[in-house]
């Protein structure tokens, strides 16, 4: 499709989060979601298609009624991975469970603290059986430990009763967002010389941008294995107090609203540990199960009950490389979480 004839406003999905580094002034918001009501351009990894989604009036990945009729089978809250990275509509986390259910998605790109922010801004007033939390082992506790410096962020665990009333504030939201993200392109269209036509909030031709991991790649060709590694050497478990203390905080949020959270872990690439490379890996991996343990939340873990017993976990990678997960990926995991939920009321 060519986005830059097409007649429609485009968007790419940067979050504001990205560049704005650190918000300290009271009176400003801290967007927590995407430009409402918006074509946006997500990603491409596999090298076939470019990911699209029309947001809702949130700024979420969902079709804009969902929120005429507030009452789910799932609530899905995540980042990245749970938003629908890089593979069409129909085969993401949500659209496959849309086949025969009903889902709201509340996932968009932040570590834990975000993640339990968005839910304490826009769970309220919905009905659901199901609250699916998604931690990613590729980037969770490494965002945890810069939204922990964040003083808007901090909030939403110092104070029960916070909030910044975001769904009665989309208008400032996409204006922010917009500013951020106009602001941001232009940034690394002077750092690196790329081009990039820009008509004010109207993004006709983008490039997606999404992570340091895929930036740094993209610029300079580097080898995302390699990258993954070096990420892995500088892997956090300093925040696991923080981390099962905001996880406590959202399973009494989610328990009183007469619905159940669930836990499920999402391993990176390859999938697997070997026990004599991966011993970082393997470490933090049992540390946050262990954790969540403690609280009595129900655990789908990805790496053992999928991953782990797959005879070609790299197959369900984009290329067989480090990623999102493929539509083979996605379609086990959403197999396999709703054979252990099932297992659970059984």
């Amino acid at each position: 499709m060519d986005y830059k004839n097409s007649g429609k406003d485009v968007v790419v999905t940067i979050p504001a989060s990205t560049f704005i580094s650190k918000i300290n002034n009271e009176d400003e918001i801290y967007p927590l979601s995407g430009i409402s009501n918006k074509l946006t351009i997500h990603c491409n990894e596999s090298g076939k298609h470019v990911r699209t989604y029309k947001s809702d009036r949130y700024g979420f990945n969902n079709p804009d009624e969902v929120w005429n009729k507030l009452d789910f089978d799932f609530v899905l809250i995540g980042d990245s991975f749970a938003r629908g990275a890089c593979v069409h509509e129909k085969d993401t986390i949500a659209g496959l469970l849309r086949r025969k259910n009903k889902v709201l998605n509340l996932s968009y790109v932040a570590g834990p603290l975000g993640e339990y922010a968005t839910l304490r801004e826009y769970f309220k007033n919905i009905k659901t059986k199901n609250v699916l939390w998604f931690y990613t082992e590729m980037s969770d506790l490494d965002d945890l430990q810069s939204e922990l410096s964040n003083k808007i962020l901090v909030n939403y665990l110092e104070d029960i009763n916070f909030t910044q009333n975001l769904i009665n504030k989309q208008k400032e939201i996409d204006f922010i967002a917009s500013n951020a993200l106009l602001q941001g392109l232009k940034k690394y269209q002077r750092k690196y010389n790329v081009l990039f036509n820009f008509d004010e909030f109207n993004f006709k031709s983008v490039l997606f941008l999404k992570s340091i991991r895929h930036r740094l790649s993209w610029m300079f060709k580097i080898n995302l294995e390699e990258i993954n590694l070096i990420s892995l050497k500088e892997n956090k478990l300093d925040y696991i107090d923080e981390f099962s203390e905001l996880l406590v905080q959202a399973n009494n949020l989610v328990t009183k609203n007469n619905s159940k959270l669930y836990f499920i872990y999402l391993p990176e690439y390859p999938g697997i540990y070997d026990s004599t490379t991966d011993k970082q890996r393997l470490q933090n991996y049992e540390k946050v199960i262990n954790s969540v343990k403690k609280f009595d939340i129900p655990i789908i873990d990805l790496y053992k009950d999928l991953f782990n017993d797959h005879p070609d976990p790299k197959s369900l990678f984009p290329g067989r490389r480090f990623g999102h997960y493929n539509e083979e990926g996605y379609r086990l995991l959403v197999e396999t979480v709703l054979k252990k939920i099932r297992e659970d009321f059984d």
